[in-house]
């Protein structure tokens, strides 16, 4: 990842870098280890976690405690993936979405068409929420989008 910043910064770029974590994104630990070394001397990084079943599948008290470390080490993190599917498992986001939410942290799902059949979809065929077999994935998110 060092690699990757230098190359972005050398080009004259002073743009956000998304910097993505281990395990397909969904291991946080080696920002926890290395995420403030890391940081030293590079401006606008952001880190990128996926919440998939590493997260979603483990208590809720777990995933407060994973949540409130990163919170603790002062690391610009996001969650860039979140659905209530991934490896074929459904998993419920809800959750997940709440600790986040109570700890400030934002979180993206996918968004990218309208599906009555897909059940990643945000949204069905007609553009209102889809809640087809995923639960209820298209209220849960429009619902934690709108808050405040």
């Amino acid at each position: 990842m060092n690699a990757l910043v230098s190359v972005v910064r050398n080009a004259g770029n002073n743009n956000i870098v998304v910097v993505p974590c281990a395990e397909a994104g969904q291991d946080e630990s080696v920002l926890n280890n290395v995420g403030q070394s890391f940081l030293t001397g590079k401006t606008n990084i952001l880190f990128d976690v996926h919440a998939y079943e590493k997260w979603l599948l483990v208590p809720k008290i777990t995933m407060g405690s994973r949540l409130q470390q990163l919170k603790q080490n002062n690391l610009p993190v996001f969650f860039g993936e979140t659905a209530p599917m991934n490896a074929q498992d459904l998993m419920n986001p809800a959750a997940f979405l709440d600790s986040a939410y109570s700890k400030n942290i934002g979180a993206f799902a996918w968004l990218w068409k309208k599906s009555s059949t897909d059940k990643d979809a945000l949204l069905d065929d007609a553009g209102l929420p889809n809640n087809n077999n995923n639960n209820n994935w298209g209220t849960l998110f429009k619902g934690y989008l709108a808050r405040p």
